[in-house]
């Protein structure tokens, strides 16, 4: 009775077309994610990376530079602008200004989108 459990050549075959069936809707899921990213990016006007787990940079597609990026770390259920360099800078301070008033993140993108919108397209 030991031979009755030895996996036949048909078990294997079934196991690599179910490995084969889960490997292409992972992949089918990948690319519906990538186009979804990409998308949501094109339309909000921001890149969205994630350098370290439970934070956000995001990259207005108007930034100057790569490198200005605003920073976000999710804590209790809240988003938290983290300070970088660019986030130090005189041309933030009016927009920091702004979201600790208003308390929107929303409004606090919006406006920087916007002003930095309105500076490439008057430089240009």
């Amino acid at each position: 009775m030991y031979y009755n459990n030895i996996p036949t050549i048909e078990h294997h075959e079934h196991c690599t077309r179910n490995t084969l069936n889960i490997l292409n809707t992972l992949n089918t899921l990948y690319l519906q994610i990538r186009e979804l990213k990409e998308n949501v990016e094109y339309m909000f006007g921001y890149t969205l990376s994630c350098p370290e787990d439970s934070q956000f940079s995001l990259v207005s597609l108007y930034a100057e530079s790569p490198t200005h990026n605003l920073l976000f770390k999710k804590c209790e259920g809240a988003f938290q602008l983290v300070e970088t360099k660019y986030t130090s800078s005189i041309d933030m301070q009016a927009h920091l200004l702004k979201f600790t008033q208003h308390r929107s993140l929303p409004l606090f993108l919006c406006d920087v989108t916007s002003d930095l919108y309105h500076r490439r397209t008057i430089m240009d």
